[in-house]
């Protein structure tokens, strides 16, 4: 009976220690991965803005481009020179 009791506590000791030794992070390590997690989210919004108002700048020069076009010869027209 000694013997049991002394297995069961060795084999509560090493289960004891082997979860202690599972903490999967740190909570460091953890705030450094959230940290690097927002600034990754930072700058995607950053470059979604960015794309958003060159995508709008190249849309107005077309829209300049098409009116100059059409209005191109009655320029040519009115010219005095």
């Amino acid at each position: 009976i000694i013997c049991c009791f002394s297995l069961v506590k060795v084999v509560l000791h090493e289960r004891k220690t082997i979860i202690q030794d599972k903490k999967v992070f740190k909570q460091s390590t953890f705030n450094t991965f959230l940290g690097f997690a927002n600034i990754i989210m930072i700058l995607l919004v950053a470059c979604t803005v960015i794309i958003n108002t060159s995508f709008r700048k190249v849309i107005l020069a077309e829209e300049r481009i098409t009116e100059f076009k059409q209005s191109g010869p009655g320029l040519v027209n009115a010219s005095t020179y």
